[in-house]
């Protein structure tokens, strides 16, 4: 049986593709390793017990939140999901 061999850019077009299909959805989870750069992105993992996704917000709504992100906060956040 032949196995299928992908390029690394179309698998991730592929994954990508089929990520589409949740659309925006909401995600709850604690906080984890936020960092800000210097561009005012935050970069952090939302985590639970059960395993991690690997966040960006882009500073434009970072700007616009009205707490600051910090390790260990329980969060309800709204996103795509992507590759």
């Amino acid at each position: 049986m032949s196995e299928r061999t992908y390029g690394v850019g179309e698998l991730v077009r592929e994954v990508n593709a089929a990520l589409q299909g949740f659309g925006e959805v909401w995600v709850r989870g604690e906080l984890s390793g936020v960092k800000v750069a210097s561009s005012g992105h935050r970069y952090f993992q939302l985590k639970d017990a059960e395993g991690q996704l690997s966040c960006a917000m882009w500073a434009k709504r970072a700007d616009r939140l009205r707490f600051e992100l910090v390790d260990g906060q329980a969060v309800l956040v709204r996103g795509r999901l992507e590759v």
